[in-house]
């Protein structure tokens, strides 16, 4: 019985929070891959990108919500070890593509792999971690302290979450840079000499 303009405008509204989350995206594994500025996309181009991962990862997590239930649905001994197998295969496509196409710079898939792994584990982790905890909130605190917990923690969940993207984003550029011998060589052979 709701409007219809309101369904517009919140998804409207939506969409330009998500284009926003992914124009940051973009911007931040581009300075890791050290892109020039002239080689970025323009507004449009990065719009259009934004909006194709949006779309991407919106049939990724229906697709990935439809196996969960269905494993949830089959019952067994095995059913958590299942949902944490296909929450990591869809955490690994979810990370592929991004990693992939929001990255201006043209790199090969294979140069991704360790840290799409990376942030597949380490993203794996924060999602039980993050289960336990909120959880343990509601089970251990009044309504009024439950919420006020459960957005702070939501804000913390979040901000780690990106710290795992970038982090694993920058160890794919180390490892195919070859950045952290490079650097630790210069460093030792520019060492200025000691005098008796």
């Amino acid at each position: 019985r709701g409007h219809v303009a309101a369904v517009i405008v919140g998804v409207l509204i939506s969409l330009w929070g998500g284009l926003g989350i992914t124009n940051a995206i973009q911007n931040a594994f581009d300075q890791i891959w050290a892109v020039p500025r002239k080689d970025r996309p323009d507004f449009l181009q990065w719009r259009l990108k934004g909006l194709g991962l949006i779309l991407c990862l919106g049939l990724l997590f229906v697709v990935a919500t439809a196996l969960s239930g269905l494993i949830t649905s089959l019952g067994g001994p095995w059913v958590k070890v299942g949902g944490v197998v296909v929450s990591l295969l869809v955490n690994f496509a979810i990370f592929l593509t991004a990693f992939r196409f929001m990255t201006s710079a043209t790199i090969g898939t294979s140069r991704l792999w360790i840290g799409v792994l990376t942030a597949t584990v380490l993203w794996q982790i924060l999602q039980l971690v993050g289960g336990l905890y909120i959880n343990h909130v509601y089970r251990h605190a009044s309504s009024v302290y439950s919420n006020f917990a459960l957005v702070l923690a939501l804000i913390v969940w979040l901000r780690l979450g990106a710290q795992v993207t970038v982090y694993s984003a920058e160890i794919n550029t180390v490892l195919n840079r070859r950045l952290g011998l490079a650097a630790c060589s210069a460093r030792l052979s520019h060492r200025p000499t000691r005098r008796p």
